[in-house]
């Protein structure tokens, strides 16, 4: 018994390292101030990331937009992302399936969603979109412990193509190889300040 429970632990804390390494791979990120919640998700101007990215040193900015929406019933939430850091359950081939996300209406799932739904890839799953129901075949399942809700992720392009607001609910910046971050930074901050008058 000691020994399975040793096995389960060490097992489970070296998928969440490796999860965590996935994730927090931005230099920083940036999202509106206020409380965080499951179910909330505050915007900002999708023309704050373009000052960003306009900053020197900077190679790429990810943006991300997220919806609480229901699924069977449940919880969960939709994500329209540019972000390519996700890990996949085995089988699945990261190159492979963004290769295709963007390319029509494709979805990939979060581990708890897929659990929770019974969801695998080559399903395909519905989605209430602009008040009609679209359907979308999952190219995959990651890992994701951040909440149990579960996501579903459709490249950031699919999901202005249903839902065409450009704002914002996070934004990750990476820099360019021996950028100074704390100048990007401040160049970041007086983007918002430009940005809120």
């Amino acid at each position: 018994m000691t020994i399975s429970v040793g096995i389960m632990v060490g097992s489970f804390r070296e998928t969440v390292a490796v999860w965590m390494d996935n994730q927090l791979q931005a230099d920083f990120y940036l999202r509106p101030a206020g409380p965080a919640a499951a179910d909330r998700h505050p915007t900002m101007s999708a023309g704050i990331a373009d000052k960003i990215a306009q900053l020197p040193g900077v190679a790429e900015v990810d943006r991300l937009r997220a919806y609480a929406i229901s699924y069977d019933g449940m919880p969960a939430t939709l994500v329209g992302s540019e972000a390519r850091s996700i890990r996949f359950l085995p089988g699945g081939n990261r190159d492979d399936i963004f290769a295709r996300l963007s390319r029509g209406d494709y979805a990939v799932v979060s581990e708890p969603f897929a659990n929770k739904h019974n969801v695998r890839a080559g399903d395909t799953i519905s989605l209430p979109l602009a008040g009609v129901k679209r359907a979308f075949q999952v190219l995959g399942v990651y890992y994701d412990y951040s909440t149990e809700r579960g996501f579903v992720l459709l490249s950031r392009q699919t999901l202005l193509k249903y839902l065409p607001d450009p704002a914002v609910s996070n934004v990750a910046v990476y820099l360019k190889p021996g950028v100074d971050a704390s100048a990007v930074h401040e160049g970041s901050l007086k983007s918002l300040e430009v940005a809120a008058f």
